[in-house]
Parts: structure tokens; C-alpha cells; sequence
């Protein structure tokens, strides 16, 4: 019996962990990288920002809730409405509400939460992003 050089070669040594050379690694790897994006484009992954959320309430929101979320603007008097907008500041009253209810008032408007119909509709002016921006400032103004 011959002994070849190959037969007295060890073993190659085995890596451990993932390795991403095959197609099917590479799909893999390009399916969670869509995933993450959609849940960033989604704002699902996005922290809100208060600061931000001001500036959009002060170019859509102010005009009837006020500068500082009273609901003292001077949207109201030109409406010519006895409803008042509820005062963001009072904690206790904003406590009542979960996020999911102000986003759903201002996405569908006042009248579709049995709320005043004078309030508007954002769900195509506002995107996802400025949305949670809103609520999170918002919930700065309750304190």
C-alpha cells in the first residue's frame, strides 16, 4: 500500500460562524436589510422627536391648538366655534389618552373620534415620521 501526499495531509480546519458566500446566504442577508429599511421608512424604529414635532404642530397644528397647545389660537375665533380645542399642558386630561387615540384624531379628523368636526384630517398631509414627532411633542406639553 502506497501512502500519497495528499492521504498524510490533516484535515482543513473548520471556521465557526456565518459566512455569507453563497446565493442563498446573499439573499438572505439582502431580506434583512429590506426588513430594517421598511421598519425605518415605517417609523417603527424611529425615536420621535419633541423639538421637530413643535415646528410641524406650529406650521399645522397652532393655528387653532395654539402656540403652546392651549387651545387659544386664532384659528378658532375666524371659525366662529364654541368647541375648544383640549388643553395639551393638562396632564391629567392628556393621560386619558393613548397614542394610538391621538394618532387616530389626527390622522381622521375630529368628527370620526366623536370629537368636533372643525378638526381636519392630517393622514395625508402629515408623514409617518412628522406624526410621532407630533405626538411626542404633544407629550412634552403634558407635564
Amino acid at each position: 500500500m502506497r501512502v500519497t501526499p495528499e492521504a498524510s495531509r490533516p484535515a482543513p480546519e473548520r471556521r465557526e460562524g456565518p459566512r455569507v458566500t453563497t446565493t442563498r446566504g446573499w439573499v438572505i442577508g439582502l431580506l434583512r436589510l429590506a426588513i430594517l429599511l421598511v421598519a425605518l421608512g415605517s417609523g417603527r424604529l424611529y425615536a420621535a422627536d419633541p423639538a421637530v414635532g413643535a415646528k410641524v404642530s406650529k406650521t399645522h397644528c397652532a393655528k387653532c391648538h395654539g402656540d403652546e397647545g392651549r387651545g387659544d389660537g386664532s384659528g378658532l375665533q375666524k371659525l366662529q366655534v364654541d368647541v375648544k380645542p383640549a388643553p395639551r399642558p393638562d396632564k391629567a386630561a392628556m393621560a386619558k389618552w393613548e397614542d394610538e387615540d391621538l394618532r387616530r384624531i389626527i390622522t381622521a379628523g375630529g368628527k370620526a373620534v366623536g370629537k368636533s368636526k372643525v378638526m381636519p384630517a392630517y393622514r395625508d398631509k402629515l408623514s409617518e415620521t412628522e406624526l410621532a414627532d407630533v405626538i411626542a411633542y404633544i407629550r412634552s406639553l403634558a407635564k
